[in-house]
């Protein structure tokens, strides 16, 4: 598992914390409070009162525009935002080109950031300075859960593979969000005292002419299917899965995913997460099942795409395309919605009218 450490020294890593091997990348004349990669693979970090972009090449750091207050936690999510958490009862969210202030979390009154937080898929983990967990819901800004870990500065909060881990000084742990309960998983070198961290970027893979099967990396990935008909697969990660030309069946699996269906009849399944799907050309099918989280479908086609529900989305009474239409779906401005409430949301973007789905649905 590579990811990003910065110490108490100013030194930027690389570590794999499977095995606790770290190589320094580069070395800075200031103290860094967090750091934060995108999925394009640039590199921020912040000092309390400034937001940096560094080049670790060139050992280089740029002062981007910066809100004003105390912010030493910093995080990226899967569309490249950026989050600062401070002394203040509030997250901000960052574009990371104008860095113009999108949104603002509000959290519980008297938590303040311990210097970390945290974003897998929909879900963002914020470390306290009482020593507790915060698991907030990104789509609307809800505190789902505050646990107690009882680990001391707790910095360093990063995933692999769904898993959540946090370092304190040298000490790499396992941490469960949902009970607080941590386990020691190996110690790094002595001389390091870790500040923060971040889970790199995941990888690029590229399919070729004929029919691959593509896999997602626990990090992430960008799939790109090419041509011939392709099966790609999401991690539990945020991804971007395009399938090119060719009939392909595309599942996102956990995390908020970005799915491009390209040229050909297409099926695409979002899985667990808030995903937006887009079919393009051709003919193509949308599966969205129970507690498939908040999916959006960019272009759907009356009378040339399929819709495919899962039964296990309705209540109690008919199981018919037309109770499900008077029931859960509703016209709205942006599109058709559809609301099974805790079992999730869709919305068809574009399409004006829920009658005209009559004949584009299925119920499996």
């Amino acid at each position: 598992m590579a990811i990003l450490l910065i110490d108490s020294q100013g030194g930027v890593y690389r570590s794999d914390i499977t095995t606790g091997n770290i190589t320094r990348l580069a070395d800075y004349a200031q103290l860094w409070t967090d750091i934060a990669v995108l999925p394009n693979g640039k590199v921020f970090a912040n000092t309390g009162t400034g937001l940096y972009e560094l080049n670790l090449n060139t050992n280089t750091a740029i002062l981007r525009p910066t809100p004003s207050g105390f912010f030493n936690g910093l995080a990226s999510d899967s569309q490249g935002r950026l989050y600062l958490g401070g002394s203040g009862n509030e997250i901000v969210v960052l574009s990371s080109t104008t860095f113009n202030t999108i949104r603002t979390i509000d959290l519980p009154a008297g938590v303040q950031s311990a210097g970390d937080i945290h974003i897998n898929g929909d879900k963002l983990y914020y470390s306290t300075t009482s020593n507790r967990l915060l698991t907030i819901d990104l789509d609307t800004g809800d505190v789902i859960r505050n646990v107690a870990h009882n680990i001391n500065s707790l910095y360093g909060l990063h995933s692999e593979g769904g898993k959540l881990y946090g370092l304190a000084g040298n000490d790499v742990y396992l941490i469960n969000p949902n009970t607080g309960a941590v386990t020691l998983q190996l110690e790094l070198p002595a001389s390091i005292t870790v500040y923060g961290a971040a889970t790199l970027a995941g990888v690029k893979v590229v399919g070729t002419a004929q029919d691959d099967v593509l896999q997602a990396d626990p990090n992430g990935s960008k799939l790109y299917g090419r041509d011939g008909g392709d099966i790609l697969i999401g991690s539990a990660s945020g991804d971007l899965l395009d399938g090119g030309t060719g009939r392909d069946y595309i599942h996102g699996r956990g995390g908020s995913d970005r799915m491009l269906g390209g040229a050909g009849r297409d099926v695409l399944a979002g899985g667990r997460g808030n995903d937006t799907m887009t079919g393009n050309a051709d003919k193509d099918a949308f599966v969205f099942n129970s507690d498939d989280g908040r999916d959006r479908i960019t272009d759907f086609q009356d009378d040339v795409d399929t819709l495919e529900l899962s039964l296990a989305l309705l209540g109690s009474g008919p199981k018919t395309v037309a109770a499900l239409l008077n029931t859960y779906a509703t016209n709205t401005a942006e599109g058709v919605f559809f609301d099974f409430g805790a079992k999730g949301t869709l919305l068809l973007a574009g399409v004006d009218r829920k009658a005209d789905l009559a004949d584009d649905i299925l119920l499996v």
